[in-house]
């Protein structure tokens, strides 16, 4: 039986003593010994790197067409579908994080249903402008207040469906349901959503140590970025 390979822990400071020195001798030979043009070289090297991220690119475009395609035959708004998307990457591309995001994801929709129950009875005290703002500045605030907790402390997922869901609900995207029944269409578009992030980091994964690439090298300039 074969043994797996072991991942690679990328270093930055090995990586930058370690890697492009040896780009650059590679240049250097080139440029010397086969009288290439400097200018070719780095172009070829640039070349190289970004071939080797084109097939997850690929990937990544083939879900996004066939979720639109799906979408057009099943007759739903895919729009759902892209946000919950990009929350699991927001969210750091971690199956750890994954429940989280589930979490998240439906309690914002859970809020939204909240301040849709509850902005008549602020408006009925406040007035329509300032019982709109005092419903949604009190969702806003239990979501923050949830950063404290572990399981409910992904804020970023609870905005986004929060959001989500108004426009899912005012923009007549489910015709003939209730505020309450519109919430089972757009969680299970969220939820689709979060499972082609999911499918859509697995793969990225698995093409790139195809490749060779292990680590921290799989990851992109963003990735990279300090904090602060």
């Amino acid at each position: 039986m074969s043994q797996a390979q072991p991942a690679i822990q990328g270093n930055p400071v090995r990586d930058s003593l370690f890697y492009y020195p040896v780009i650059l001798l590679f240049v250097f030979w080139q440029v010397q010994f086969n009288k290439a043009s400097l200018g070719l070289i780095v172009l070829k090297v640039i070349m190289l790197t970004i071939a080797k991220f084109i097939p997850v690119a690929v990937i990544v475009g083939a879900l996004a067409a066939f979720s639109v395609l799906l979408s057009a035959w099943a007759g739903y708004p895919v729009w759902p579908v892209f946000m919950s998307w990009g929350i699991y990457f927001i969210a750091g591309a971690k199956p750890s994080r994954l429940y989280k995001e589930v979490i998240g994801l439906t309690g914002g929709i859970l809020f939204g249903y909240a301040s849709l129950w509850t902005v008549p009875f602020y408006n009925a005290v406040f007035g329509d402008v300032w019982g709109l703002a005092l419903t949604i500045f009190t969702a806003a605030f239990i979501i923050v207040m949830l950063e404290l907790t572990d399981w409910f402390e992904l804020s970023p997922a609870y905005f986004v469906s929060f959001a989500g869901y108004f426009a899912y609900v005012f923009g007549n995207f489910a015709p003939g349901l209730s505020i309450a029944a519109a919430m089972v269409p757009f969680w299970i578009l969220i939820m689709i959503g979060l499972s082609f992030g999911y499918l859509s980091a697995v793969l990225r994964v698995k093409i790139l140590e195809k490749e060779g690439i292990f680590g921290s090298s799989q990851k992109t300039v963003f990735d990279k970025e300090p904090r602060g």
